[in-house]
């Protein structure tokens, strides 16, 4: 199979050693924003990951780490053996937003407007619109996890065995901001994986 071009300049994507924002997460901000703003266009191939980072003079992490936050927010997709493409089904296409955002890196306090901003156009829109037929499977799709994986019978033992003698703080309210050491465990990561340094207070676990 002939693979697709890469539809797109290397030279619309720019980073600043400089700038106190990491590599990675500048580069973020300009592959979606250039995304966004059309730029780079639906289906388009991107280089790979070893081609950018020479291109840019950075290094091949700092283009994997921007690529695989892209994939985990719908803005690519990887496909086994023959690269890493634009999402043909943008995130933003259900918010009708095609025009760049603020960097979610660069401004502090503007993430609960943001926030705000995309509850509101989810709940405005039509759950029939989300999922069209013909629409490919992707991961993270709000509010419908991987029923083929769950594994039923293990989580029938498990719960079973639980209550066979249950300790008292499972037949009362937990805390309603989520499991403690989970919310810390995930204040670490952001912090480590993903440059957000944030506590355990402000991190709010949700079904």
């Amino acid at each position: 199979m002939v693979k697709q071009a890469t539809a797109f300049d290397v030279a619309i994507l720019s980073v600043d050693p400089t700038q106190a924002v990491s590599l990675y997460a500048q580069l973020y901000t300009t592959l979606r924003d250039a995304i966004l703003a059309g730029q780079i266009s639906s289906g388009a191939r991107l280089p790979s990951t070893r081609d950018l980072a020479r291109s840019l003079s950075v290094s091949r992490n700092t283009v994997t780490a921007a690529f695989d936050q892209l994939v985990a927010e719908g803005y690519l997709e990887s496909r086994v053996g023959d690269g890493t493409y634009v999402s043909s089904a943008l995130p933003d296409d259900l918010l009708h937003a095609r025009t760049p955002r603020t960097s979610i890196f660069t401004q502090r306090g503007s993430t609960a407007a943001l926030v705000s901003k995309r509850h509101h156009s989810i709940a405005a829109t039509p759950m029939g619109n989300v999922q069209t037929e013909g629409t490919p499977p992707r991961a993270f799709r709000t509010g419908v996890p991987a029923l083929d994986a769950f594994p039923h019978d293990v989580w029938a033992r498990l719960v079973a065995r639980r209550w066979r003698n249950p300790p008292p703080e499972l037949l009362t309210y937990g805390d309603a901001a989520g499991y403690g050491p989970l919310r810390q465990a995930v204040a670490q990561y952001l912090g480590t994986a993903r440059g957000v340094h944030c506590t355990a207070e402000q991190v709010l676990i949700t079904a």
